[in-house]
């Protein structure tokens, strides 16, 4: 797959935290790999800012760049323009589109419009895939690195015992009680995770504002703001979910054999449907995962997701063996009543 990178200009810190989180949770759904750098052929400009329209008018007779407008109207009447505030669809469009149109020429030269789509440019776009794509090792892009994402943080908490308070650019905050065994945060609604909470749990480490707190301290800010009482366990299995995207935590995960040691507790648990296809499916056989993904009807990214959040929560056993699966399905009706049961102790 193609490799982008993407820099920001001028953007305020809110939203430089929205949009690197917010590429992570699209990633499945671009045509291309794309990652943001301090520095990058490719740029997202706020151009309400006096800062970035200073740049935008100074990069205008530079071939070289493309610019993408971010603002709330796209005044500049430029091609390139993502609205104001960031949203799933919009971004992705916009990405896939600039893909497409690299692609198309080759990955060698483009012709992009000039400002107010008047004539284009048609020099020396070049190589914005083949550069950045040798300039960043796969292992980098296609691994996932708990460390480099809040997931780090909280368990670096866990095995220290230090009380912590997390917070990220004004979104909510969670605070992490490991001797306790718990953590505070908003009300997580266990069908539908919502989008401020997707984009902290799914935060990379460098964006967050950790701070050491005394459990008199931490009590009091939870009880002041009202925050919802939750297991360790529901935060660590969340900021996984939010921060895999598909990837393998090793290379060799792909090809071990993996078994649930037992059934994942999804009363504190956040969960899609297919995670309960896939828990019963996982305790009854020993494989990997991509005969998981194809025995289940679960796309690979999806199985890869679940089996690093039951491993950080430690219920994955691998085995250097797998064992015969037999194609037996459990019945519908047997289905049902269990999700019934399940929404019936959420109540």
């Amino acid at each position: 797959m193609n490799v982008y990178t993407i820099s920001t200009q001028a953007l305020e810190k809110i939203d430089i935290v929205l949009f690197r989180s917010m590429l992570q949770l699209v990633q499945k759904q671009l045509n291309a790999m794309w990652s943001v750098e301090s520095s990058a052929k490719i740029v997202l400009v706020d151009i309400e800012q006096p800062e970035g329209k200073a740049f935008w008018d100074s990069q205008l007779t530079r071939p070289e760049i493309l610019m993408i407008a971010y603002a709330k109207k796209n005044f500049k009447d430029t091609r390139w323009f993502l609205p104001k505030p960031i949203r799933v669809q919009p971004l992705v469009n916009l990405l896939n589109a600039i893909a497409t149109q690299i692609t198309s020429q080759n990955l060698r030269t483009t012709s992009l419009p000039r400002e107010n789509n008047t004539s284009p440019l048609s020099h020396n776009l070049i190589d914005l895939n083949s550069t950045e794509k040798s300039s960043r090792p796969v292992s980098h892009d296609y691994l996932f690195d708990p460390s480099k994402y809040l997931l780090g943080l909280v368990q670096t908490a866990v095995q220290t015992g230090q009380a912590k308070r997390f917070s990220c650019a004004g979104l909510p905050p969670l605070y992490v009680l490991p001797n306790e065994q718990r953590c505070f945060t908003s009300l997580i609604h266990m069908g539908q995770i919502d989008s401020s909470q997707r984009i902290l749990y799914g935060a990379f480490a460098e964006h967050i504002e950790s701070a050491d707190l005394p459990l008199e301290i931490l009590h009091q800010e939870v009880e002041q703001q009202k925050l919802q009482s939750y297991p360790l366990e529901t935060i660590l299995w969340l900021t996984t979910l939010y921060a895999s995207h598909g990837r393998l935590i090793h290379e060799q995960a792909q090809d071990n054999f993996v078994q649930l040691k037992q059934w994942p507790n999804f009363i504190n648990l956040p969960h899609h449907p297919v995670h309960i296809n896939l828990a019963a499916f996982m305790l009854r056989h020993t494989t990997d995962l991509k005969t998981i993904s194809a025995k289940t009807h679960v796309l690979l990214p999806s199985v890869i997701d679940f089996v690093n959040a039951c491993q950080i929560i430690g219920l994955i056993i691998e085995e250097k063996h797998s064992k015969r699966i037999e194609d037996k399905h459990l019945p519908e009706q047997k289905r049902q009543l269990f999700k019934s049961i399940l929404k019936r102790l959420r109540q």
